[in-house]
């Protein structure tokens, strides 16, 4: 296989299409070779091999070369890529022939629109003239055209390929005799070009269409289904007359005596259409809604999958059409509420079990395993279809649903019981949507008729999912936490009577051994909601049964349980201690420190654990900082080494924010200064939380009782760096800023000088910008009222009212106008009466003397 070689005085020979023309220096016209061709030239070589490894070799360096951005061949040596490429895929290696597909996807992208459609030609026709015994050539020829259609970037190429590849499978699947197996391939690769590219062969929308009706009619059930799908994304492209025509075929199909098995492809093709063509299917709903009921209703006895396939249907007619189903909504909701009953193999009276027995619930529940079962039973896909549909309803139309909300929360509830575990999950997921519609009902009702509904449908509602949380299986005990959490959501003061019984559930579900993290944290996020939303008393007696699990699940190994657990043991100390008054629960402080303690502690810990327990500690100290008397120290000292690791410092500052809002006394002067000079230096940095968090903090701080623990120098430097942040470029930080500046006027007046130099010229700067308005020009009206109340004795209205009216120029806009008329409108208002009169009979009197600019703010002034 080796190319003889070339003698000493042998001229370079360089093959055909592998040089360009160039021009020497003196003129004339050579022949350079062209290195890609080359290269290329050497490969093709290699890959006519006899040699399989060869072949394999020189098939990946073509893929390689293909693949790089620089590729460029001229049409010569495009064309032979082609050929060799397609010869490959006949290669006996499947691996040679699978390089050889992924070559395809690359030369889409690098050849011209001619060699697109020499390929797709030559692809198409081993596709369809396929027999039998030529499997792989139809194989490797489908995935090669599957390939070019996913790889194609668009544009003139792509409409090349469609445009190509769109009649000739067409053709293939309408051409008599044909294989279901050709079939079943050119329905595949039209589904992927129609999805991609259905614009760009509209000339073929109404042959395509005639040829795929038939295909609804196949015996085969796949190609069928590859029939229903290539109808629903040709349905996207076609115009509505084309799509009136298409429905109108459908309707007349099912409207027919027929199979079932067909029945079934009809409607599914109905559904289909819905789901990709949405709003413009609204119109055909009056012909299709009430055949797809009576399709339901009077299907045979064991037919479970037409019943499921029209409840599909019409949950895609709700969810896509939302306005046009409000005719039949009431039918459709009607039909869903009867079949979520239908279990025509088990006798169950659900609805007759609240007067059970509390004691047997247990019992039952240890039972529930046991329960009938069969497999040949597929009831339950209707049910299953039911709950969807149900929840496709309330989400699509809610206003629609109120005259059935009694009826479909008693349904609901009763249904929760349900034996097969897949469909009860389903209906737990259409009750929360249910739960989460509640509020919006009431608001868009502007009644709350639904919602003194599902108050009294709380105790069933609880006892049910306590008997679920008893039992052995876990997604359902996962599915009823989640329902339980939406409930607190919508009602949470009609759980508070429940609190003991969902305490010791709670307990379970964080003690028993078979239980998984997601069970762990669903419970915890749901006691913590309980937590907030009810009031303390209602669980101090729970505190015995709460706090030992709680606080076990800090140290669980999974981060997420861990964390969730600090979030609750943050509300748990809340409760230890509702008011600043009393401590009725303090035998449980110790227990809950050393559990967050312990987490703080750690060096190898997540992110989410570390920032909850730096917050859990935040609470404790805040709450009952005072009661820890000897681990205070340690624990402020925690708190300032979190502050100062940038990991950790925001969630730090939040922790500080707590204790520094505090009700209860805490000495902080062990800390204060290195606390303040933190806070004070991350006023300077780009994190806009985080500056954003330190101004709250040291708002907090210069107010709080520690505030004489601060010395002038910090105050000082507090005034400095946060008059740093008033500015138009970024109004809310501006607002937080003047926040801080006034607290600080009002708690150490004698600094009146220092916010003078510092705040107001950027307070006078600021009120002169168009931008300002809302929450930020309210801060600096009350930062210009406090200043006047503190200089009042030195004339401090009359200066400020001066320098106010001195910003405003001939190039002032109308909102600055307004801005400095607010708080000069301001100033006098704090000044007095007196004030006031004095100052509207002065600007009355200067009006005709001033400028326009001047003449405007003056009105705006006694207007305001």
């Amino acid at each position: 296989g080796e190319r003889p070689a070339r003698g000493p005085g042998a001229p370079h020979r360089v093959p055909e299409g592998q040089f360009r023309v160039a021009t020497g220096l003196d003129g004339r016209s050579e022949h350079v070779p062209n290195m890609a061709n080359i290269s290329l030239g050497v490969i093709i070589e290699k890959i006519s091999s006899n040699d399989k490894d060869y072949r394999y070799m020189a098939t990946s360096d073509l893929l390689n070369e293909l693949s790089k951005d620089t590729f460029k061949a001229d049409g010569d040596m495009e064309q032979r890529i082609c050929q060799l490429v397609l010869k490959q895929l006949d290669d006996t290696s499947g691996d040679i022939s699978g390089l050889a597909v992924k070559c395809l996807g690359l030369l889409v992208r690098k050849v011209g629109s001619k060699r697109v459609e020499e390929l797709v030609h030559v692809l198409c026709k081993r596709l369809v003239t396929a027999t039998s015994k030529q499997e792989n050539m139809r194989d490797t020829a489908s995935m090669g055209l599957k390939t070019m259609v996913a790889a194609v970037p668009g544009g003139e190429i792509a409409a090349t390929l469609a445009n190509v590849a769109t009649p000739e499978l067409r053709a293939g699947l309408v051409q008599p005799n044909a294989l279901p197996e050709v079939k079943s391939e050119c329905l595949e690769i039209l589904h992927d070009i129609l999805y991609r590219f259905g614009s760009l062969v509209s000339a073929e929308h109404e042959k395509l269409k005639e040829a795929l009706l038939p295909e609804l009619d196949c015996s085969r059930a796949g190609i069928r289904k590859r029939a229903i799908h290539c109808l629903s994304v040709l349905g996207i492209s076609l115009n509505d007359s084309s799509l009136a025509d298409l429905n109108g075929a459908l309707v007349m199909r099912i409207k027919g005596p027929t199979k079932a098995d067909l029945a079934r492809t009809y409607i599914q093709a109905a559904g289909a259409l819905s789901r990709s063509v949405g709003y413009r299917f609204g119109r055909y709903l009056s012909d299709c809604v009430p055949l797809l009921i009576k399709y339901c209703q009077e299907a045979s006895e064991g037919d479970d999958e037409l019943r499921e396939i029209c409840l599909q249907a019409l949950e895609s007619f709700v969810i896509k059409c939302p306005r046009e189903i409000e005719p039949c909504a009431k039918s459709v909701t009607k039909l869903a509420l009867e079949y979520l009953r239908y279990d025509p193999n088990y006798a169950d009276d659900m609805e007759e079990d609240d007067e059970a027995n509390p004691a047997d619930e247990e019992d039952d529940a240890i039972d529930s395993d046991a329960e009938y079962s069969d497999d040949e039973d597929t009831s339950w896909k209707v049910r299953r279809a039911s709950s969807k549909c149900i929840s496709a309803l309330f989400l699509a139309r809610p206003d629609l649903m109120v005259p059935v909300y009694q009826e479909t929360c008693t349904l609901l509830i009763s249904r929760l019981r349900e034996r097969e575990e897949s469909v009860k999950l389903d209906i737990f997921a259409t009750f929360a949507d249910v739960l989460r519609q509640t509020a919006s009902l009431a608001t868009l009702n502007d009644n709350d008729t639904c919602l003194v509904i599902l108050k009294e449908e709380v105790p069933r509602i609880v006892k049910t999912l306590v008997k679920e949380l008893r039992a052995k299986s876990v997604k359902p005990k996962v599915a009823s936490f989640t329902l339980l959490q939406e409930l607190v959501a919508v009602v949470p003061e009609s759980l508070a009577t429940h609190v003991e019984l969902l305490s010791q559930v709670v307990r379970d579900a964080l003690t028993e051994k078979s239980a998984n993290s997601y069970l762990k944290m669903e419970a915890l996020v749901f006691i913590k909601r309980f937590m907030e939303s009810t009031p303390p008393t209602a669980f101090l007696s729970q505190l015995d049964v709460l706090v030992a699990p709680v606080t076990s699940a800090v140290a669980d190994r999974y981060y997420k349980v861990a964390a969730e657990a600090l979030r609750a043991c943050g509300q748990l100390i809340k409760i230890i201690r509702p008011s600043a008054a009393a401590l009725p629960a303090s035998k449980h402080v110790a227990e809950v420190y050393a559990c967050v303690s312990s987490r703080l502690s750690a060096q190898d810990q997540d992110q989410e654990v570390k920032e909850a327990a730096i917050l859990c500690l935040g609470v404790l100290l805040s709450t009952v900082g005072d009661h820890l008397p000897s681990e205070l120290p340690k624990c402020l000292s925690m708190l300032v080494e979190r502050l100062r690791n940038e990991i950790t410092r925001l969630t730090a500052v939040k922790a500080w924010f707590m204790v520094a809002e505090s009700k209860i006394s805490i000495d902080l002067s062990s800390v204060l200064q290195a606390v303040m000079f933190e806070l004070i230096t991350f006023l300077r940095k780009a994190n806009r939380p985080l500056r954003h968090a330190s101004l709250t903090t040291l708002e907090s701080l210069v107010t709080g009782p520690n505030s004489a623990k601060i010395d002038e120098e910090t105050i000082n430097r507090v005034l400095t760096e946060g008059s740093a942040l008033v500015s138009e470029e970024d109004l809310h930080i501006s607002a937080l800023a003047l926040v801080l500046g006034k607290s600080v006027l009002s708690k150490y007046p004698m600094c009146v000088a220092t916010v003078s130099d510092t705040y107001l010229p950027r307070a006078l700067t600021l009120v002169a910008s168009p931008l300002v308005q809302g929450q930020t020009l309210a801060e600096l009206k009350s930062f210009f009222a406090s200043l006047a109340q503190v200089t009042a004795g030195q004339g401090g209205t009359d200066n400020l009212q001066k320098v106010l009216l001195e910003q405003v120029s001939d190039s002032s806009s109308k909102q600055s106008l307004v801005s400095v008329a607010h708080c000069v409108a301001e100033l006098c208002v704090v000044s007095g009466a007196e004030k006031c009169s004095s100052t509207v009979n002065g600007l009355v009197e200067r009006l005709p003397t001033v400028s326009i600019k001047l003449q405007q703010v003056y009105l705006f002034c006694i207007g305001e």
